[in-house]
This record gives structure tokens, sequence and C-alpha cells, in this order.
């Protein structure tokens, strides 16, 4: 158990007032209370004689014992009393006097008392008092008014209120005063803050710098807990629980390193420090207290964060630009009407295509479709409505193909798709398909059909234009066939082989 030196210095201090009280009995300079209690009951004594005397000499024997017992009842230190002629009869007695009076014998002391009772110069008798021992016991047995009482009222009350005094005291003692002036300029002289600390976490000493981080003075620092200040947590803002501090933390570890905390100063100014905290033992590792230090960061800090937003706005700057990028290059190969691709991106895809036909050497199909009377739509609807019947009919082309087939639009209202690795007879089966979602739906209640025109490879077409040509002509044919219908080419087109 550690013996604060609040509680030594309690003790000498205490120590030396019970030794000065018991000199000063020694020496007899302290009041007996024993010897004025005896003169008040010897007083009380003679004047019960001289009332007893006067009833005495009257003859007056009713008012003799009335007297003597109302005395008597008055005070009560009396254990008995009663008179007793001179041969040594009791004529009035109080309490069991006549067995507590033996031994009593003829002297007056602290406990009895005798005075005769003199009438017309002849003894008459005495009267005799028995009183109360004055070692009578008081609070918690002890006796009341001696010595040992007022020794131990000083050793209790005076303990503790030298404790208390103490203890605040040391609060406002100034270590800076015994602080050699070489030291204390030395520490000033750093420009790190240094703060030594008790193990109650009160500041003992300070240099200047440290001073100036918190805008307090050394002189007000001094005796006051380093935890009391206002320390908040950089990150968030919030106040740093006590028990969270490197030097609260550090009760637990011997040293705690590059802690970073901020500092409110009393002008709500804020200093970032970091914090470097290790303990100060004595010869059996016991903790005494700690020393800090404290690094202001906050310029670094604050280029830290200036850095940090700087790359978070670049970063969203490159964010936008690729988005931007992505947007751009959609617009540049989609319809912006229905989303399909338009007739540049189209071909690049259809001469890639065309390339790994020949490669893997399958057969590449062709589909050309288009809006059957679409101007009469735009002439008696208008072109809002015609917007609708061409979205529409994508709508229905996409739901008709596979997944492995694009679709580009060629014209106005003009489609056309591509299918990879298909036969026209299995292109032919995706446009009736098709035909059919769009012969079966409707575009806002207007009712539009289609017609198709398939090739493949196989008719001998060797390039992309060649293909759609020749699904051209066999849309053509479906054209004037009625409309509504899907032809397939019949025979190689000799020309663009």
């Amino acid at each position: 158990m550690r013996v604060t030196p609040a509680v030594r210095i309690t003790f000498a201090i205490l120590s030396l007032t019970i030794s000065l009280i018991l000199m000063a009995d020694f020496l007899g300079m302290t009041p007996n209370a024993e010897d004025g209690i005896i003169q008040q009951r010897q007083h009380f004594t003679e004047m019960l004689a001289v009332q007893l005397t006067v009833a005495a000499e009257q003859k007056n024997s009713t008012a003799f014992k009335s007297l003597l017992l109302t005395a008597v009842k008055r005070n009560p230190e009396i254990i008995s009393a009663g008179f007793r002629r001179k041969g040594g009869e009791l004529l009035v007695t109080f309490g069991d006097h006549g067995d507590l009076w033996q031994g009593m014998g003829q002297h007056n002391n602290s406990e009895s008392m005798q005075l005769p009772i003199i009438v017309n110069q002849r003894s008459y008798g005495a009267v005799e008092l028995l009183f109360k021992p004055l070692g009578e016991q008081g609070l918690w047995g002890l006796q009341i008014g001696t010595l040992t009482t007022l020794l131990l009222f000083v050793a209790i009350i005076g303990g503790l209120f030298y404790w208390l005094l103490i203890r605040r005291s040391l609060m406002y003692l100034d270590p800076n005063a015994v602080i050699p002036e070489r030291v204390r300029a030395a520490l000033d002289v750093l420009t790190n803050g240094v703060v030594i600390i008790d193990y109650a976490e009160r500041v003992v000493l300070c240099n200047q710098r440290f001073s100036e981080f918190a805008d307090v003075s050394v002189t007000a620092l001094t005796g006051k807990k380093v935890s009391s200040l206002h320390w908040v947590d950089p990150k968030t803002g919030q106040a740093i629980a006590k028990d969270q501090l490197p030097w609260s933390q550090s009760q637990g570890e011997k040293s705690v390193h590059n802690k970073v905390v901020s500092l409110q100063t009393e002008s709500d100014l804020y200093v970032i420090l970091r914090v470097n905290c290790s303990q100060i033992g004595d010869d059996s590792s016991q903790r005494l207290g700690s020393m800090i230090s404290f690094d202001d960061i906050t310029e670094l800090e604050h280029k830290n964060n200036r850095l940090k937003n700087l790359v978070n706005e670049l970063s969203f700057s490159k964010e936008q630009v690729e988005q931007q990028n992505t947007e751009l290059h959609y617009l540049a190969n989609h319809d912006s009407l229905t989303g399909c691709f338009n007739r540049r991106a189209f071909f690049q895809l259809f001469n890639a295509a065309r390339e790994q036909s020949k490669k893997k050497q399958n057969t590449l199909a062709c589909i050309m479709t288009d809006i059957d009377f679409f101007k009469r739509v735009n002439d008696t609807y208008g072109h809002a409505a015609g917007d609708e019947v061409i979205k529409f009919v994508v709508s229905s082309l996409n739901h008709g193909m596979r997944d492995t087939d694009q679709i580009g639009r060629y014209g106005g209202e003009e489609f056309c798709i591509m299918l990879p690795n298909t036969s026209a007879a299995e292109a032919a089966a995706v446009a009736e398909r098709c035909r059919q979602i769009i012969d079966d739906g409707d575009s806002q209640g207007l009712k539009v059909t289609c017609s198709f025109g398939v090739s493949s490879t196989y008719c001998g077409a060797m390039t992309p234009e060649a293909l759609i040509n020749i699904a051209d002509q066999a849309l053509y044919r479906a054209k004037n066939s009625g409309r509504n219908c899907v032809k397939e080419s019949v025979a190689p087109a000799l020309s663009s082989q």
C-alpha cells in the first residue's frame, strides 16, 4: 500500500501535537478538571449543611428532612445521602446510604463528603453525601474530561483536518520554486511541450511551450489535472474520455507512443499534437507519475488533409471523365431514339463477325426489315407517334432475337440484324418470330407490321455489304408479296462474289 506525502506529513504534525499536550500536562500547565469538580461538590455540601443547621435550630424535623431530600434529588451526581446523629444513628437516608457509606472514613474526598451540623455550639450530628466516581464512563466507554479523551479527540478530529489542509496545500505548492533556473530554461528552449504529472495526473512541472499550446500560464497549469483540459479526437471532433487519454493508458503500460490528439484552447483554437508518454517510478518500480511530450503537428495535419482532399477531388474528376467518356462512347455508337447500334458501329461489328466467320468457316446470316407504310403513320399521326412506333418495333425485335444476335438502325425505319454462326433457314425462323411479335402487338393502340428479308454467306456474299444487299433484295420481294412476311435469298449474288 502506497502512503502519500499528505498522510506522512499529517502523521508527523499529529505526533508533534500530541507530544506537546503530554509535555504540558507533565509540567502542570493543563487545567485539572477533577479539582474543580471536588470544589463544586464541597461547596454544595457546605451550603446544604448551613440550610440543615437553620432547620435544626428551629427544631423543624419536617423541614429538615424535606431540605435534605430535595437537595439530593436536584443533584444527579449524588448516589446516596444521610443525616447521622452524634452517636452514629442514621435519622434521614436517601438511597442505600447505610451500606454504601461503610468504609468511607472521616476524611472528605471526591466521592464522599461529611460536614457537622452545629446547633447552639453543640454538635447535633453530620450530613453525609456520597457522589458518583469521577471516572464515570462516557462516549465509547472513555472517561469524560480525562487527558485520554483529549488526546483521542486531537488524534481523530485534528488528524482529519490536518490531512485535508495539507492535501489541499500540496496541490498549490509550486515545484518550480525548487527547480534550478537553468533546468527551467533548458525545458523552455525545447520546441515540443513537456509535462511531468504525478500519480493523480496533476501537473507537477511543464515548460513554456506546452503553456502556449494550452493558452494557459505555467502557474495556472501547475497543480491542475492535465486531463481537465479540453482534449478532442481530431478525426471525429468528439471529446476524448479521460480513460482513453494517452497518459491514462500508460498506467497499464510502460510507455505510449505517437498518439494523436487535439487540444481545444480557451480561445476556441485547436492544436493537433503527437503525444509520447513514459512512466516515472521509484526504486521499487512503484509508479510515481508520467513524463509527457507534445509535438505540434497542426500544420502537417492541415497539409495532409489538403492533400487528401486534392487526391479525392482528382479521383472524383477522373471518375467523372471516365463516366463522361463512357457516355460519349455509348452516344457515338448507339442510336439515341432506339438504343440499338448506329450504322457506323454496326458495320464495325459486322466486319469483325465476318472475319470470325471466315476463320471458323461457319455461316453468317443477315436480316433486313422495314416498317410497312411508315410514311402513312407519320403523315396521319405525326412524327411523335412515328417515333413511338419505331421504339415499339425495336423492342419487339429485341424480344425475338437471340442473345448472340446484334441489331443496328440502318436507315429511318429500316433495321439490320446480324446473326453469327446461323444458317439462312435459322435466320428465317428468327425473322418469323420477330414478325409475329410485332403483328400481335401495338404501339399505343396503333397496329403496324414489318417485312423481312434474309440472307447468309451461303449465298456467296463475301462482305457485310454484300450480305446486306442480298437481304435487301429479299426484303424488296417481301414488300412486293403483300408485306408483313419473311423472304429468303434464293440464289447466290454472283455480282458480289
